[in-house]
């Protein structure tokens, strides 16, 4: 049984007939296209070639869920989403845009809390799984409401009966219990899509990243074994390790220049710049509750010991144990990638490097830990995935389970695809597609291992 807009029950297979989605593009020719795609889906479906008429339609009628474009005349979405969170807070909201609207996106899932996020071209089967995924949490939510009424109706009844229902009243409640824990706890599955926000906001900063293309996701995942082996708890280390995924996050609108330039070779004023990415940071995790304190961590990250960092100038124990993890682990990285010395350097050299610091810059227990415990797992995982760059390939060889040793770029400059990422038959096939509309061949380089 499922909850109607109305509050009253239904059976399952009539749910899709209850829902409301509202489509909002300022393309014509889109809009058509999605009523076409859903009509047959039994949904009730409106569309708005703008944002104010959007909401126009929203104060008229019950919307369950509204899915926006990013870029729209009058009304951007990120602002229409932001509207629709403050006034209908239970309608799903859900993004469409392309890789050029990196900032916006990033303003829409800040203020707008967006449930899901659609790349265009969009696939049409991928945003209607994510249009019933926002609906799945919709439904759940009135039907865990209504049987935890249903429950309290169902005592106040029993509790008038004689002592010969006691047994009966016992166990009418104790199922009435069960199922709304069940329901309670498939909420909080589904309410992982907040992890989702998470990979959203880690795939921009990798987009991002440049040279430093798998960073976050290394220092993420060494900050997390380093604070681990410290005896940080589960939820410290999980703090931590979001922080670190997301801890150049305050990087995405800076400079191409700023980004792929060691510190020491960037001009006074592109220092002062690059210096405001941990404010930046900070700020724009602030709006999600659950991230607040990452968010400081990032604040933080690039403190030292003497005061000597940015932004606060922090000495010591003010530094958080967990922006201490942090900005070792990532200058380590920066260090034998080349963004310390202006030049890639070896293992020993970034430890020599966090040594010769330590005290000034870096926490000593922290580098004492990161050398003993983390350091021997850079190196063999280094010489796990040690690779060679093989020929140039033309989509027509290329395979599942490849790994590019390039970033896939297109002739206008556009990122495609990152170092690292693992193909899978979706990407080739989007891949081919995309040849088909420009009528140009990509060259694909992956990695194989010696």
């Amino acid at each position: 049984m499922r909850i109607n807009n109305n509050g009253e029950k239904v059976d399952s297979s009539s749910v899709d007939n209850e829902v409301s989605v509202l489509f909002v593009d300022d393309e014509t020719s889109i809009l058509q296209s999605l009523r076409r795609r859903f009509r047959k889906t039994g949904w009730h479906i409106s569309t708005a070639e703008n944002g104010i008429n959007g909401l126009e339609i929203m104060k008229q009628r019950k919307i369950d869920v509204v899915v926006s474009d990013m870029k729209m005349p009058e009304m951007s979405g990120a602002e229409f989403l932001t509207e629709v969170a403050e006034t209908y807070p239970k309608t799903v909201r859900i993004l469409m845009t392309g890789y050029a609207d990196i900032e916006s996106a990033v303003e829409a899932i800040n203020k707008g809390r967006i449930f899901g996020y659609i790349s265009k071209p969009w696939n049409d089967e991928d945003l209607q799984k994510t249009i019933e995924r926002g609906l799945e949490i919709i439904f759940l939510e009135r039907e865990r409401d209504e049987l935890l009424v249903l429950s309290q109706k169902q005592n106040e009844k029993l509790k008038s009966f004689n002592q010969e229902l006691e047994v009966e009243v016992k166990k009418r409640t104790e199922e009435l219990e069960q199922t709304a824990a069940f329901l309670d706890q498939t909420l909080q599955e589904l309410k992982g899509a907040y992890n989702s926000t998470i990979d959203v906001f880690a795939n921009l900063i990798e987009l991002r990243e440049g040279r430093r293309a798998g960073h976050a996701r290394r220092v993420a995942q060494h900050a997390k074994k380093l604070a681990e082996s410290i005896g940080i708890s589960k939820q410290g280390m999980n703090d931590i390790y979001l922080a670190a995924l997301l801890h150049n996050i305050g990087l995405i609108g800076m400079p191409d220049n700023i980004i792929s330039t060691p510190y020491s070779e960037l001009s006074f004023s592109e220092q002062k710049k690059y210096r405001e990415h941990p404010i930046l940071g900070e700020a724009s995790l602030m709006s999600i509750p659950p991230l607040h304190q990452a968010a400081k961590f990032i604040r933080h990250h690039c403190e030292h010991e003497d005061g000597s960092g940015f932004p606060d100038g922090l000495v010591g124990a003010e530094v958080e144990i967990g922006a201490k993890i942090i900005g070792v682990i990532s200058t380590y990285d920066e260090y034998v990638l080349g963004f310390v010395t202006g030049k890639q350097e070896c293992d020993d050299s970034a430890a020599r490097y966090l040594v010769n610091n330590t005290g000034t810059k870096f926490n000593k227990k922290v580098v004492d830990v990161f050398l003993k415990n983390v350091k021997p797992n850079y190196k063999r995982e280094a010489a796990q995935n040690a690779v060679t760059v093989e020929k140039g390939i033309s989509t027509k060889n290329i395979k599942e389970g490849m790994v590019l040793a390039q970033d896939l770029v297109t002739p206008g400059g556009i990122l495609l695809l990152v170092k690292g990422q693992k193909i899978t038959g979706d990407i080739i096939a989007r891949i081919r597609m995309l040849e088909k509309d420009t009528q140009k061949s990509f060259v694909i380089y992956i990695q194989h291992k010696e």
